[in-house]
């Protein structure tokens, strides 16, 4: 009977050791879910909107009345700020100079009304329709035609020397000045439905030469690049 009774203590002890072992070999199971996501964002183009104005709030209630300096004169300019397929344009920027000292400066607004901060990127001279120059001046055909005094070529060599055209965005003491020759932009940002005053200025150098003649000066457009990042 003692033998009996040990055997069945043994049993017990074997079967408690053998539930045991089970418990942790099921414990080790386990079952994993990997979750791949990822998201895109493609923020809406027609929120981002600069629209060139003669008023600070965006609004253009009339052609660009030029101011004029030394005698010279000029033409009203307008602005077109296009559709969805066409870019902005101001048309008609003009001077008719007589000697040096003259100016004639056009005053207009870029103003935000998009959704995003905006960054000026860019401000490009480009150059002159059939010419690698920013600026070619020449004779006009219609002086010629109709007689009138033209310049002789070492006049206008001299005379073109001493006109020059700039972009100033700003005013006050955040103005910069942009040139064919000096067209670096940093740190020019527009706030969302905020203005900035831009100015097109034409200049005859007050030491520039004079003229023995009719010339005419053509410039290559410029273009004011925007964009909603900052490059």
């Amino acid at each position: 009977m003692r033998r009996d009774k040990n055997g069945k203590i043994l049993a017990i002890v074997a079967l408690c050791v053998a539930i045991f072992g089970l418990t942790i070999g099921f414990a080790a199971f386990s079952n994993t879910l990997t979750i791949s996501s990822s998201a895109t964002v493609s923020p809406n183009s027609t929120a981002f909107n600069v629209d060139f104005s003669t008023d600070d709030d965006g609004v253009t209630t009339s052609a660009i009345v030029p101011s004029t300096t030394g005698g010279a004169t000029a033409s009203n300019a307008t602005i077109n700020n296009g559709d969805t397929s066409t870019d902005p344009v101001l048309q008609g920027v003009s001077a008719n100079f007589s000697a040096p000292g003259q100016t004639v400066k056009y005053d207009f607004f870029a103003y935000n009304s998009g959704e995003y901060d905006a960054y000026l990127n860019s401000v490009v001279f480009s150059a002159v329709n059939g010419s690698s120059d920013a600026k070619v001046c020449s004779i006009n055909p219609d002086d010629v035609t109709a007689g009138n005094p033209t310049a002789s070529d070492a006049s206008l060599t001299s005379a073109c020397s001493a006109i020059s055209i700039k972009v100033v965005v700003g005013d006050g003491e955040n103005a910069r000045e942009f040139t064919a020759s000096e067209a670096n932009v940093s740190g020019i940002t527009l706030a969302k439905q905020s203005a900035t005053k831009v100015s097109v200025i034409l200049t005859y150098a007050a030491d520039g030469a004079r003229a023995d003649g009719n010339f005419k000066v053509d410039f290559g457009n410029i273009v004011l690049t925007f964009g909603s990042a900052q490059e």
